[in-house]
């Protein structure tokens, strides 16, 4: 081999090595500094954990009761628009407040219970809403009934109170 072959298989050679020690250098770099992340990640979780605890330990912190969650009021909202009512199936337990909201454009509708049940609950029985108006009640007895828009007979629902 003649001496410019030879040199210039070694700058091949001198450049691949410097190639691969500088891509080497890189992967180690974003390594580190992800590892650095990390390690700054933990130890915040570590303290806001630590924080956590000692809040609870001083009782500033505490999980809800079942008490103040079982008096917190219940509500619902059915709807009643140009394609009927939603939702058109509802299960509540019984002392749930049950809005009826006419947000339909085509006119008033008229919520009352579809008749002929076989337990009638007159609590149903809220009469004309206008256009954008609402009416409510509470439910004070178990049970489940049908209702319907009077105006329009073909838009049902069903209620359950538990």
């Amino acid at each position: 081999m003649n001496n410019k072959g030879f040199n210039i298989l070694v700058l091949i050679l001198i450049i691949l090595n410097v190639g691969l020690i500088s891509g080497a250098g890189w992967l180690v770099y974003e390594n580190h500094k992800q590892y650095i992340e990390l390690k700054s990640l933990s130890k915040s979780k570590a303290v806001l954990q630590s924080k956590i605890q000692n809040m609870r330990n001083q009782k500033t912190l505490s999980k809800p009761s079942s008490s103040l969650t079982a008096s917190l009021p219940k509500t619902i909202t059915i709807l009643y628009n140009n394609y009927g009512f939603d939702p058109n199936t509802v299960n509540v337990p019984v002392g749930t407040t049950v809005f009826v909201k006419n947000s339909a454009t085509d006119g008033p509708m008229v919520f009352n219970e579809l008749p002929h049940q076989s337990s009638p609950n007159p609590e149903l029985n809220l009469g004309i809403i206008e256009m954008g108006q609402e009416k409510s009640f509470t439910l004070t007895i178990k049970g489940t009934w049908q209702f319907q828009n009077g105006n329009e007979a073909s838009d049902r629902g069903i209620l359950t109170a538990n």
